[in-house]
């Protein structure tokens, strides 16, 4: 029960509990609409109550969008329609004047479900696009390197793991040294900060080594007998050690013991299901470290297009990456609002 006060604004709680014998009143359109039509600034209609439909629903704005929210219910109940009638109210609202052009909702489908139902206000990231679709990318370099290697070479122990990270960050330095990335501190950098490297060229150079056999002992001179590709991710090939002493000899220098952990990087490479994230289109660098497009053309692709809502559509991303891809785009667009607040089209 509510007790309505004299104040034409209705106020949740209640603030009298009513006795045995009080007389029960029923809701009437007029109490109804002092409820759900309150239109003061910042209110955004999201429907119209279903027992009358004469009245609109609206919800405070700033509350629900600085908020966390949730809409809940069993499956074939409608959440999803839900959601898309709320995004709907947020982008575009209704009613006269209700227009929010300068709204900016980035939704992540992992079902599919979102591109069809909201395709005339949103721009839609796929991994395989349909038609008015556009190919989602999401640039290996970007995301947590933490999680990327755990991806890319399975288990792999701690010795092994901190001279990769030590060979990603001097790759990463060599790159802004010679002034690809001006304004990037030297002193700051570290092997997650979101730099592109070439995860080719990383696995010739670790494969090497693992591979290499010399003609002598003294490891002056090399056996090897092909040269190997990185952009085909093809190995040098070098005569296996000898028997008992004899030439060839195997390498001992800058040997990390990770030859099976490098077999599944490649796999991973050559694997055209992990294309969007391992070969991102003009996001992948080439074995130079160098890309076409940087993370500011990938976030001007994702936020800076002229619809209110994008759509990061997920539901052909293998399970075994979605989660980790998840967590990177959101740190992508954390960090770029973070980093952005002070300026004029920043997330402050």
């Amino acid at each position: 029960m509510t007790i309505f006060s004299p104040d034409p604004n209705f106020e949740r709680g209640i603030s009298q509990y009513p006795a045995i014998n009080d007389q029960v009143h029923l809701v009437v359109e007029e109490d109804l609409a002092r409820i759900y039509g309150n239109a003061d600034t910042g209110q955004v209609t999201i429907g119209r109550l279903s027992g009358a439909e004469s009245i609109p629903v609206r919800v405070d704005l700033d509350k629900l969008v600085t908020r966390h929210s949730a809409v809940l219910g069993s499956t074939g109940s409608g959440k999803s329609t839900t959601v898309t009638s709320l995004l709907r109210s947020l982008s575009v609202g209704q009613g006269e004047g209700a227009s929010f052009p300068n709204a900016r909702v980035l939704l992540i489908d992992i079902h599919g479900e979102y591109g069809r139902a909201l395709g005339e206000v949103a721009r839609v990231f796929r991994v395989n696009p349909l038609e008015g679709e556009f190919p989602l990318y999401v640039p290996y370099w970007a995301l947590d390197l933490g999680d990327l290697l755990a991806f890319l070479l399975g288990k792999t122990d701690e010795k092994a793991l901190t001279a990769i990270q030590d060979r990603i960050l001097q790759m990463k330095v060599n790159a802004v040294a010679n002034g690809a990335y001006p304004g990037a501190d030297l002193n700051s950098l570290t092997s997650d900060s979101p730099l592109p490297f070439s995860l080719k060229s990383l696995w010739f150079a670790l494969i090497d080594p693992e591979l290499k056999t010399w003609i002598e002992n003294t490891q002056q001179t090399s056996a090897r007998t092909a040269a190997g590709d990185a952009e085909t991710l093809m190995p040098p090939t070098y005569p296996l050690p000898g028997i008992g002493g004899a030439s060839p000899f195997a390498n001992k220098s800058n040997v990390l013991s990770i030859r099976r952990q490098l077999d599944q990087l490649r796999s991973r490479l050559l694997d055209r299901q992990f294309d969007f994230m391992l070969r991102p289109g003009p996001w992948e660098p080439n074995l130079e470290d160098a890309p076409e497009s940087d993370l500011p053309q990938l976030l001007e692709s994702w936020l800076g297009h002229d619809r209110p809502i994008t759509v990061l559509d997920l539901s052909g991303v293998p399970s075994s990456v979605l989660m980790r891809l998840i967590g990177g785009i959101l740190n992508v667009i954390y960090e770029a609002l973070f980093w952005g607040r002070e300026r004029p089209e920043g997330g402050r």
